[in-house]
């Protein structure tokens, strides 16, 4: 497998508002961040190998690897959740991306490097409630995805493990992550979508990717709903 690397600006969660066509001045409704992995201009590649840095230094990545080897700031312009303080980053996959489970044997059958926020652990403040997630992607033109592979860009993942509660995924998908509705067609499986997945596995949306340019997503998690 060849390298693939993809620009990204990382998830942060927010409260979800309604909003209608007329703006209601002086509105109460108060929409905070609750958890934000942007990445402020200043820092640097070394500071992901660190408790200084937003994400979980060690998770999840090869035994043998640190973030700083495969992460890069590259030279593009930011995203809209970049501006005006922050900056891209961007993932590279390999085969050296090989994960090693605690006490377990690789798992040579996918590439892994997936960056935790550092205070998300399950029952955080992501985790209740009414929670938008949104975030940013785009391709590296040098180093494109390899589409007759499943890739996940994004996914919020409950605390046992056993389930996403949404993910984002295009290629061809594994069969325990293919979607489980028997209304899903072809057409909604085309490798070159991405496809927005919930916790059953069901395709709740596509859109193509897009190679040149940014995309931006956005997906709303209700919990008091579950």
């Amino acid at each position: 497998m060849a390298s693939l690397k993809l620009l990204s600006t990382a998830i942060f969660a927010g409260c979800m508002t309604l909003s209608t066509a007329i703006p209601i001045p002086n509105s109460g409704i108060k929409c905070p961040i609750v958890m934000d992995g942007r990445v402020p201009i200043s820092i640097a590649l070394s500071a992901f190998d660190t408790a200084a840095s937003t994400f979980d230094p060690n998770y999840v990545l090869e035994q043998n690897l640190t973030w700083s080897q495969i992460l890069e700031f590259p030279k593009v312009e930011p995203s809209k959740f970049d501006i005006p303080a922050d900056k891209v980053i961007e993932v590279t996959l390999s085969d050296s991306s090989i994960f090693v489970p605690g006490g377990g044997e690789p798992q040579v059958g996918f590439r892994r490097a997936g960056l935790l926020l550092a205070k998300n652990n399950g029952s955080d403040a992501t985790d209740v409630g009414v929670k938008t997630f949104h975030w940013s992607v785009r391709q590296d033109p040098n180093a494109k995805m390899n589409l007759t592979h499943e890739y996940m860009n994004a996914w919020h993942e409950g605390n046992d493990y056993s389930a996403n509660q949404f993910s984002l995924d295009t290629g061809i998908m594994l069969s325990q992550d293919a979607p489980t509705d028997s209304n899903v067609t072809t057409t909604g499986l085309d490798k070159r979508l991405w496809k927005f997945l919930d916790n059953d596995n069901d395709v709740l949306w596509t859109t193509l990717i897009e190679w040149d340019e940014w995309q931006n997503f956005a997906v709303t998690v209700d919990y008091d709903k579950e």
